[in-house]
């Protein structure tokens, strides 16, 4: 009877817990996006375009870092220098130095709103999205993405995190020695 009574607690744990992640894998975005470019009705949300600054260390470590995680949905990164060849309607409204996510639907987010959707990507971070998005706690997120997004530079500098830019400027200073019979002029 014992043996029951645990094997129907256990179950009732179980699919309460993965009735509760049905429900977070199939949630809408937390918010309505900033500008939508061009709708596209009824597809799911399949990828998310993340537009970052190369020239910050941050951004291109926070870039990295949300590329190795797992994920709900695809990301793509992409530095704003390429804004204008990817989304010209965006380039035109001068955002470059914003953060920017778009979706496969056309669905564009700004700012705090791009950095929690691609927390809404992630797995792990998706009930944190949904979260950090309900109006009592959205506009603590605001702030704290606002202050960091403004200090983004001396971030990467006291973090001692190279951009992709000044990571690319550092390789190609280190010229690589040369080595007995890597030379194809020699011969032997």
């Amino acid at each position: 009877m014992l043996v029951l009574g645990a094997m129907h607690f256990f179950n009732l744990f179980v699919f309460s817990r993965i009735r509760t992640r049905a429900k977070e894998n199939a949630a809408p975005p937390p918010f309505a996006p900033d500008i939508i470019l061009a709708p596209k009705a009824g597809s799911p949300l399949r990828y998310l375009t993340v537009i970052y600054d190369p020239d910050c260390g941050l951004c291109s470590r926070l870039g990295t870092w949300l590329l190795a995680q797992p994920k709900m949905l695809d990301l793509r990164m992409a530095p704003s220098s390429s804004l204008a060849q990817i989304y010209p309607e965006l380039a035109a409204r001068g955002l470059r130095h914003d953060l920017i996510v778009v979706s496969d639907d056309g669905a564009v987010y700004l700012g705090d709103h791009a950095w929690l959707m691609c927390l809404y990507a992630l797995k792990r971070y998706r009930h944190w999205s949904q979260r950090l998005a309900r109006p009592s706690l959205l506009p603590f997120a605001r702030q704290a993405f606002k202050i960091l997004s403004a200090n983004r530079h001396h971030v990467s500098k006291w973090m001692k995190l190279l951009s992709d830019v000044e990571l690319e400027t550092e390789l190609r200073n280190i010229h690589a020695p040369s080595c007995y019979g890597t030379n194809p002029q020699t011969t032997h």
